[in-house]
């Protein structure tokens, strides 16, 4: 009997998936262990391995179809089965009677509608895979049918019509070529029903006028896994916590500075140092570092962070772990590696789970300022906006200073806004000491 091929527990919490991609086709060979197909889950994607040795007789899911855990994929045959079937004789036609028998018995049942049904539309029973896997239906059998007629449409009879003479002025002719006028379309007000110039004209000051009145088209797009995710989080983000956003301007002059001095032994980009400055600053703020819990506030005592990254179809936030612990030349490495797998698509659901605290940088799109939303379960987000020059007075008068501006989203029923402005200020004052951000120094204190 052949195999249904089931959607396994992917350990996603999501419920539905949606099939991204086939690696084979129908009647293809397939071995244990051999991925058959790519299934994206909220933002993770995964293959769904095959269980045996066979071959694909039949997909029951496509591409882009909406599947959930424990569905039905595909039928598969195995391999002593499928050796069955292609050793079996097959006997040949001897007479001009027996190449217009009846079609061979199909080694499924099929019920007496179905085989009525496919007689009617010429459908082999033997060519037929139940969805099933057990009894032919209907269904079945027009599946098959439209398959057929979509791969040979039959060639229909080409009838030509003599052409029927219009009668036209030579004026309205012209006119009737330069404006894109069927005269077979139009009834002629001139002797003998011939068109004449204004019956053109009135057909095409009629179609100017309906043009306007045309209804707009619209494109439907089915929502991805990962854009229903997105939706769903954002949602329950903003329902479920009391968000305050402050803002707040960094004097980074002496890291853009830096950073160029450092190159080209030390590359990193100024979301690793944004990283860099959390990672430090969550240290001596551990208040920061919480959650809601009902009827507890628990705090995490590992400082994982998030790094938003954005994709073509949306947005996924890879953590690294233990940030603080790592040196700058690391922590650059290690989101350098988490950025590239999520672009690829290749991001576990362990990469994306545990963080404390995200940082989401938008000064690449040139946005000064923005509200970040909160990423459940965490309790805080940094917005980052882009570098700009400030003219700022000092004691040798007015300087050009390079600035950014810091934007921290807190849930306010358990982070106070005086602690959220102390942390927003200490990550401000790092930025503005490159030698800390760069060197290894144990800055551990009490807030």
């Amino acid at each position: 009997m052949p195999y249904e091929l089931t959607l396994p527990p992917i350990g996603s919490k999501a419920e539905e998936g949606i099939v991204v991609a086939w690696f084979k086709r129908e009647g293809a060979p397939v071995r244990k262990g051999e991925p058959l197909l790519e299934v994206q889950f909220d933002k993770v994607s995964t293959e769904v391995e095959s269980p045996v040795d066979g071959s694909l007789l039949q997909i029951l899911a496509p591409r882009d179809a909406v599947i959930r855990q424990g569905q039905r994929l595909a039928i598969l045959l195995l391999s002593d089965e499928a050796a069955r079937i292609e050793e079996a004789p097959s006997a040949a036609p001897s007479t001009e009677a027996a190449q217009t028998a009846a079609p061979a018995a199909s080694t499924f049942p099929a019920s007496p509608a179905a085989r009525r049904l496919a007689r009617e539309l010429g459908v082999e029973l033997a060519h037929v895979i139940p969805a099933n896997g057990e009894r032919i239906t209907e269904e079945d059998v027009r599946r098959v049918a439209q398959l057929r007629s979509d791969a040979t449409p039959p060639a229909q009879p080409l009838t030509v019509s003599p052409p029927q003479e219009v009668r036209a002025t030579p004026i309205a002719k012209r006119m009737a070529r330069e404006h894109g006028v069927d005269l077979s379309t139009l009834r002629g007000s001139g002797p003998g029903g011939r068109i004449v110039e204004q019956d053109v004209q009135a057909a095409i000051e009629a179609r100017t006028v309906q043009t306007p009145t045309a209804a707009p088209q619209v494109v439907r797009q089915p929502l991805t896994p990962m854009r229903r995710a997105i939706a769903r989080r954002m949602m329950e983000s903003l329902r479920s916590t009391a968000q305050l956003t402050m803002t707040m301007q960094a004097d980074v002059t002496s890291l853009v500075e830096a950073r160029e001095t450092w190159k080209p032994a030390l590359d990193v980009t100024y979301t690793d140092l944004i990283v860099r400055a959390v990672a430090l600053a969550l240290r001596q703020h551990p208040s920061m570092t919480v959650c809601w819990a009902e009827d507890a506030v628990e705090r995490l005592t590992e400082i994982h962070i998030g790094v938003a990254v954005a994709l073509e179809d949306g947005l996924v936030v890879p953590v690294v772990r233990n940030a603080d612990a790592l040196s700058l030349p690391a922590l650059s490495a290690e989101i350098r590696k988490l950025s590239e797998r999520a672009r690829r698509g290749q991001l576990t659901e362990a990469e994306m789970s545990g963080g404390v605290f995200t940082v989401t940088n938008l000064g690449m799109y040139g946005v000064d300022i923005f509200t970040p939303i909160l990423n459940p379960p965490e309790s805080a987000i940094l917005g980052v906006g882009r570098l700009y020059e400030q003219l700022a007075r000092s004691a040798q008068g007015l300087l050009w200073r390079w600035m950014m501006n810091l934007s921290l989203t807190v849930d306010h029923r358990i982070i106070d806004g005086a602690p959220a402005a102390a942390f927003l200020q200490r990550v401000c004052q790092l930025l503005g000491e490159p030698a800390a951000l760069k060197g290894w120094k144990d800055q551990r204190s009490s807030e």
